[in-house]
């Protein structure tokens, strides 16, 4: 038993000494990790110092922005507001004062352009000189001098053989000539205005109808269709439509082009000077005489015909092909009889 009990003391110190050197490890352990290290180091001055001057200093972005002052400046027009400027300009009594309230308007019948203005209330002058221009920001050439009446309060010019479809711009100018100096010797003072104003040309309305159409059965299964021209200047051809079937416009037959000289067909067919080509429209002709044209037209034989008869101009506008169902009938709320 004695033995057994000495055993027992000597394991017992030995566990007693490994937990205790287990337990100072331990603590030696927390005191380098966490203690030790929050003291600060001894550093060389002279390296610190080193260090420090060659580090760039990066000013706050609030500061650079709060100091700026463009910044200041606006901070100082919160309180101070903003104001307007006015203008200003001394006249030359001997320059004449411009035109006012100037405009540019298509006539939209085609080549032409409407240019009017109003007079200021001092009328210091005597001219008006109108110039043309194709090109934005250029003066271009004076197409028109035109003299000043003081009781009237607005002008206007008609500027014509303009090419559809062009831009054209305008300034309009007073001006000061000296009456005993004829107008082609002399420029004049003019306005200091250089304001453009611009439109463009185009034709927007359809020409006249023929007129006075005639239908002649003329034998060899050929009709002659005549008619009285239209008076637009710009008329360019006639279109034909023939159908079988009363009120509708049919089929085009031929854009025909008037004033094509043309053979003596017959005296006793209203002694007209029409085509003898027997083929389906190939010319047009026009009676020097009466002022009418005519076309020659082959049919089958024993067949209604109905025929519309259309003029067109330069710009493509073509007169209406709306047939009216009864010639008898200008009520829209009748009913139309056939």
């Amino acid at each position: 038993m004695l033995v057994k009990k000495t055993e027992f003391n000597k394991k017992t110190k030995i566990i007693l000494v490994v937990v205790a050197v287990f337990i100072v490890a331990a603590g030696y352990f927390v005191y380098k990790s966490y203690f030790a290290a929050a003291k600060p180091k001894a550093v060389n001055s002279s390296l610190s110092t080193a260090i420090l001057s060659d580090r760039k200093i990066v000013p706050a972005i609030e500061d650079s922005i709060f100091s700026d002052t463009q910044f200041l400046s606006l901070e100082r027009k919160k309180f101070a507001g903003f104001t307007e400027q006015y203008e200003g300009m001394a006249l030359d009594e001997k320059v004449p004062l411009a035109p006012v309230n100037i405009s540019v308007n298509n006539l939209r019948i085609g080549g032409k352009l409407l240019i009017s203005w109003q007079l200021p209330e001092q009328v210091n002058f005597n001219k008006i000189k109108i110039f043309r221009s194709e090109k934005a920001g250029t003066l271009g050439k004076s197409v028109a001098l035109m003299p000043v009446d003081p009781a009237k309060t607005r002008m206007s010019l008609e500027d014509a053989d303009l090419t559809n479809g062009t831009v054209y711009f305008y300034t309009v100018k007073s001006a000061i000539y000296d009456p005993n100096i004829p107008d082609d010797k002399q420029d004049g003072l003019s306005s200091l205005n250089i304001q453009q104003y611009s439109a463009i040309p185009n034709d927007e309305f359809p020409p006249t109808a023929p007129s006075n159409v005639k239908i002649s059965d003329i034998g060899n299964d050929q009709l002659m269709i005549s008619w009285v021209e239209p008076p637009e200047n710009d008329a360019s051809g006639i279109r034909i439509y023939e159908s079988k079937i009363k009120g509708q416009v049919g089929q085009l037959m031929e854009k025909l082009t008037p004033g094509v000289e043309a053979h003596v067909l017959k005296e006793s067919v209203e002694a007209l000077d029409c085509v003898t080509d027997t083929a389906i429209l190939e010319k047009i002709s026009v009676d020097k005489k009466t002022g009418r044209s005519c076309a020659m037209v082959a049919i089958d034989p024993n067949i209604t015909y109905y025929y519309t008869i259309t003029s067109v101009d330069n710009s493509g506008n073509e007169s209406s092909k709306d047939i009216l169902a009864s010639p008898y009938n200008y009520n829209p709320f009748e009913p139309i009889e056939f």
